[in-house]
């Protein structure tokens, strides 16, 4: 998604540059999509994967040292699921699903939804703060359409994962089919939406910084009143896609982590797997 060559080819006065500059306009809204979202996903899913091993190396931890405190159930389980530093690793690999092949198909997602939310946007239309809060509002609701009910599927391979006849294997096998069980919740996809609607919150809030720049300094101005053309805050759309991967990334992540719902969700999963015992 390179706004920046985009915008380099308009710079050269092209025949097509009212299409370029359309094109463009839905680019840079998809790129920030792009970026919240994939960070939401990554994040959720990493609290889910590191509170599912957490729960299971506590259980292993008591199996260990006292073996008659766990019930026949976690005992059982205890002994299927080996949590050695190779399955861990295999288990984490989702991660590395997502920033490959799951971001192509996250970018598909977001292009089509920028689309479809921004056609009727004129690149002249003059735009307040409170009107681009509504494109971005309806930008993400359209991405929640397109995802669907499983908004996680594109962390987990297109083929089935088939179970071997080894116990690294089985391992997997369990620890895969749990965590698309979690992910496939309510609550998940809840706190994942939840997730994306903080990152777009960051993003409004540095837009709003732009508008209330851009005031006259006259005191009378209400920044809410500050209108701007989309041709002109499409360059700024675009620094900001530039920014979520540098030097805003950290408060992206930290906007997405330290949500309340993220943390409860990382704490019903660990007392989940982690209480099984009498």
């Amino acid at each position: 998604m390179d706004c920046e060559a985009m915008a380099k080819v308009l710079s050269e006065r092209p025949t097509n540059w009212i299409r370029l500059w359309e094109d463009l306009k839905c680019e840079c809204f998809a790129r920030l999509a792009t970026e919240i979202y994939s960070t939401a996903i990554l994040v959720t899913l990493l609290n889910v994967q590191l509170n599912v091993i957490g729960g299971y190396m506590f259980v292993e931890a008591v199996a260990a040292s006292r073996p008659n405190a766990l019930s026949t159930e976690a005992s059982v389980r205890s002994q299927q699921i080996r949590l050695s530093p190779a399955v861990q690793q295999r288990y984490l690999t989702l991660v590395q699903q997502v920033l490959s092949n799951g971001i192509e198909k996250l970018v598909v997602v977001a292009r089509n939804a920028a689309f479809e939310t921004l056609e009727g946007v004129s690149l002249k239309e003059r735009l307040t703060i409170g009107r681009v809060q509504d494109i971005i509002d309806a930008l993400n609701e359209r991405i929640q359409h397109l995802l669907g009910f499983e908004p996680f599927q594109i962390a987990f391979p297109d083929e089935d994962v088939e179970e071997g006849g080894s116990e690294f294997d089985l391992a997997h096998s369990i620890l895969l089919n749990e965590t698309r069980d979690i992910l496939e919740s309510d609550d998940c996809k809840n706190v994942l939406f939840q997730a994306a609607k903080a990152g777009f919150s960051l993003v409004t809030d540095q837009l709003a910084g732009h508008f209330a720049a851009s005031r006259k300094d006259d005191g009378f101005t209400n920044p809410n009143k500050v209108t701007t053309p989309m041709a002109k805050l499409i360059p700024v759309v675009s620094a900001l896609g530039q920014h979520l991967c540098s030097k805003l990334s950290d408060q992206l992540i930290n906007a997405v982590f330290t949500l309340d719902v993220q943390q409860i969700l990382g704490a019903n999963i660990y007392e989940t797997f982690s209480q099984q015992q009498h």
